[in-house]
């Protein structure tokens, strides 16, 4: 579905109702009504729902606008990508002319594979060598897309946390409940981080702290608001207590987190994430639901088979 309208009256209005802290941006913590009627140049009308989907919007729109247009061809489309989907078109359409190196479709491969890699065997015990060894491409390759050992792992993690934001925000959309949020992102993290190898933390703490310092980032700002967020909807839910303080509580769980892949606090060969991470899970969940939020929980549990 294509909508032609105009850039510089949609853009205004779009911020002007949903952007409510001022800072050219639409996140979660933004107050507007997170509902927004675009209008064609014929008259048409058509409803974006959610902080996702007019984050993607505010992108088009600004994009047209860099570009000198002042009427936009908005293919909805793109609006409603999956975040993965919109990464990579993101920067095969928009960023690959800037870059200082080259990154095509095989960069992105090369990065999350080394991704996958990282997460299996490590960071410090990977030379360039053997990298380029276990994904089947020459070094030569490898330095066509980054500079260094350390650029690659810099690179690695800029993807793994976009990725990561882009679908935490997904997930924030496709979940009214606030409890069927909260799993959905705990059975994510379980699932990508289970098998993590316990060295990284470390390994990117002492050899890689830029990367280090992003990974940080996330942590403190972006998981934490996410929680936040999490906590508030529960709260106008009914399904988490009232009187919780969603600040203190959304920096102590993404402080738990971190804890959670610590192998000073939980040694490798006694506990694995997974387990770790569910006994965090029950820990905040049962701390911070409702009666009513309870009373849903044990619900969910009989029907989906759950053990909490």
């Amino acid at each position: 579905m294509i909508f032609t309208v105009l850039i510089r009256e949609t853009l205004k209005n779009l911020l002007i109702q949903e952007d409510t802290d001022g800072d050219k941006k639409i996140t979660i913590e933004d107050k507007g009504p997170k509902k927004f009627v675009i209008t064609s140049t014929s008259g048409e009308r058509y409803p974006i729902k959610g902080t996702y989907y007019l984050s993607n919007l505010l992108q088009e729109l600004v994009r047209g606008k860099n570009k000198g247009l002042s009427i936009l061809e908005l293919d909805i489309s793109k609006i409603k990508e999956l975040p993965v989907e919109r990464i990579s078109r993101s920067i095969k359409e928009y960023y690959w002319p800037g870059l200082t190196r080259t990154m095509d479709e095989k960069g992105i491969e090369i990065l999350g594979k080394t991704a996958h890699l990282f997460m299996r065997l490590g960071i410090k015990s990977m030379t360039m060598d053997d990298i380029a060894r276990q994904l089947g491409v020459s070094k030569k390759t490898l330095y066509l897309y980054v500079s260094d050992k350390n650029d690659l792992v810099v690179k690695v993690m800029q993807q793994i946390v976009q990725h990561e934001k882009d679908f935490s925000n997904h997930l924030c959309e496709i979940h009214d409940n606030s409890i069927d949020m909260l799993f959905a992102l705990s059975k994510d993290v379980a699932q990508k981080f289970g098998q993590m190898h316990p060295s990284i933390n470390y390994d990117m703490q002492k050899y890689h702290p830029e990367a280090w310092k992003i990974y940080g980032d996330f942590r403190t700002t972006f998981i934490a608001d996410c929680i936040k967020e999490n906590l508030e909807r529960g709260i106008n839910q009914g399904l988490y207590r009232s009187n919780l303080d969603s600040f203190i509580v959304s920096r102590l769980y993404a402080n738990k987190m971190d804890m959670c892949s610590d192998s000073e606090v939980f040694p490798a060969d006694k506990d694995d994430f997974k387990t770790i991470h569910f006994e965090m899970m029950r820990y905040h969940i049962r701390g911070v639901a409702s009666d009513k939020g309870l009373a849903y929980l044990k619900e969910k549990i009989k029907q989906e088979n759950i053990q909490l």
